[in-house]
């Protein structure tokens, strides 16, 4: 899930299907042969919508060479931000060796792409295909080894020496108080009194007093997708930044540790996650250490801010939303309530 780009658009198309996030909104097979046409991808066969997230529009291309994931970026993009998007891809996979899906260059070697058609323009990129689908859409829960490689992966994000541009995206943990205030008023009242009074606790936080790293953000079952080649793989590095490394823990712990079906499991799995980090090479300051649980309620938090002002405004994946409002919910209740985490 991501709730959009920087200053992320959770509400931009209200009630639409997510084709109308991109500039063309027109036939999608002309649309989609052009796509071929500028990547030498051979003959366009058919092609299948993503429903699924807050932002872009994607796709499954098939052609007479295989299949391929395409990203059409949202209207709402500037050129800088999808050139930003890339070279983030493009860092975690040849300075951090992260497994992600490459990203396929043009016929003019640029793996940026403009497609014009009648009056819209449209920035495309095209990436590697998984066959295994995301676990959001699978339904199916990761193994102990296939979470152990998530942790991994994050790891590997937050060791990578590369520090992004960066920019402000109202979402992120760190900016929680700005976007409660933006939404506050879509939120249940026993939600509300829960999170102001983390925000509370985050006042006395100082970001800067915690070490920074390159951070994916949005490290979640929508996000992890599996491959036929028995590979675990991290996708969407679109709302990636330079914030508290501990932020990519948080976040798994608001969605791929916590199962709301059986919350009793969490303080395990929170435990087994920062050895599991650590082993990884990262050994977490006892600052990062005392903040961390604060900020994993605040990763329950934001699920429960982002989806109710999306659910405000009959937003297109209602599924999604429901998901992580429900979610959220039961994280909040769970964590400010029975979790006494150790440090």
């Amino acid at each position: 899930m991501s709730f959009g780009k920087i200053e992320r658009h959770p509400s931009s198309y209200p009630g639409i299907g997510s084709q109308e996030r991109i500039a063309y909104h027109g036939d999608l097979k002309p649309f989609m042969e052009a796509v071929v046409a500028n990547y030498d991808f051979g003959s366009y066969v058919g092609h299948e919508i993503k429903q699924n997230g807050y932002e872009d529009f994607n796709l499954v291309l098939e052609t007479s060479n295989g299949k391929f994931f395409t990203k059409c970026f949202a209207a709402w993009r500037s050129q800088e931000e999808c050139v930003r998007y890339i070279e983030m891809i493009q860092a975690a996979l040849g300075r951090g060796k992260v497994t992600t899906p490459f990203i396929y260059s043009n016929s003019e070697h640029s793996p940026l792409t403009t497609i014009s058609i009648g009056d819209s323009d449209v920035w495309v990129c095209t990436m590697e295909y998984l066959d295994g689908g995301n676990v959001w859409e699978s339904q199916e829960q990761l193994s102990t080894n296939e979470l152990a490689a998530v942790v991994q992966e994050t790891a590997k994000i937050n060791s990578c020496q590369y520090q992004p541009t960066p920019v402000k995206d109202s979402w992120a943990i760190t900016n929680a108080s700005e976007t409660y205030q933006k939404n506050k008023e879509r939120i249940e009242e026993r939600q509300r009194q829960t999170i102001e009074s983390l925000l509370g606790e985050l006042s006395l936080v100082r970001p800067d007093d915690l070490p920074q790293a390159f951070v994916h953000g949005d490290i979640r079952s929508t996000n992890v997708m599996r491959h036929s080649d028995g590979k675990i793989y991290i996708i969407d590095f679109s709302v990636a930044n330079w914030y508290p490394r501990i932020v990519d823990l948080a976040v798994l712990c608001s969605d791929l540790l916590f199962d709301p079906k059986d919350p009793e499991k969490f303080p395990d799995m929170y435990s087994w996650a920062l050895s599991e980090y650590q082993k990884a090479g990262i050994s977490l300051s006892e600052n990062e250490l005392k903040t961390l649980p604060l900020f994993v309620r605040l990763a329950h938090a934001m699920n429960v801010i982002g989806a109710s002002a999306a659910d405000s405004n009959n937003y297109i994946s209602a599924e999604e939303n429901k998901y992580w409002l429900n979610i959220g919910k039961k994280g909040l209740d769970f964590t400010t309530g029975e979790w006494r985490p150790e440090n």
